[in-house]
């Protein structure tokens, strides 16, 4: 069984984006919590209320440096999906190539020309035409213009340009 993956690398940076306003929250959190958590004082000089102090400061510490470790794991992840995003574009780059020079040769020799003689336009080409006058499917209009934006469409149709 197939699995279908359909990603953006927009996508990547968008959420990348979103990411970094979720750190920049969780450290201002942080930054007001600590001084009404961190700079607790005893509420009589006793055994109890210093030991309550420690308990509660030991706790606010505790939160500090999770707090610490949280913003560091956030880092790492938004890095690794803005690497991530990269890596996917690179390599739809790297696959465009081949698919080119395969579809020129294919329409150099005529392959297509039947097809486009019967529906009437180029067989690659502007998706929107297909979006609009066939009733495609979102899917398949997406498809057809992320191929369209990796350069497809351009080098191919040589007679419709």
């Amino acid at each position: 069984m197939s699995t279908y993956m359909i990603a953006a690398p927009d996508a990547f940076s968008v959420a990348s984006g979103e990411l970094a306003g979720i750190e920049a929250a969780v450290k201002g959190a942080a930054a007001a919590a600590a001084p009404s958590t961190t700079g607790i004082i005893s509420a009589a000089a006793d055994e109890v209320s210093t030991a309550i102090v420690r308990l509660f400061g030991s706790y606010a510490d505790e939160f500090q440096t999770l707090s610490a470790q949280a913003t560091r794991f956030q880092a790492q992840f938004e890095r690794a999906l803005s690497e991530a995003g990269a890596a996917y574009a690179a390599a739809e780059a790297a696959n465009v190539s081949p698919l080119r020079a395969l579809l020129q040769e294919a329409e150099s020799l005529g392959v297509f020309a039947p097809i486009e003689r019967l529906i009437g336009r180029p067989l690659f080409g502007n998706g929107s035409v297909a979006a609009a006058s066939t009733g495609a499917t979102e899917a398949s209009s997406l498809l057809t213009s992320g191929t369209n934006q990796a350069g497809l469409g351009g080098a191919v149709n040589y007679a419709a340009a």
